[in-house]
């Protein structure tokens, strides 16, 4: 996992290997979906000092949304 505003803007990445398949993602606000390019790339750069930087480049890239909300009591 990593955090900090030089790689996600207030959220975070994470890198997830297992078997020697990964999985890369960098979660951002929608606000900032214009920057999501670079987000990734920042992501890239960060977790290529653990793993192959050719290998994640060559992957499959998707992205998609979600939304979920953290209540300070009961959510209804």
């Amino acid at each position: 996992m990593a955090l900090g505003d030089d790689i996600a803007k207030g959220f975070y990445s994470y890198l997830l290997i297992k078997d020697g398949y990964g999985t890369i993602a960098t979660i951002f606000d929608k606000k900032d979906a214009t920057d999501s390019e670079k987000f990734l790339y920042n992501t890239i750069d960060f977790f290529s000092q653990y793993t192959n930087k050719e290998e994640i480049e060559s992957g499959i890239k998707f992205g998609g949304y979600r939304y979920f909300n953290i209540c300070k009591s009961l959510c209804t």
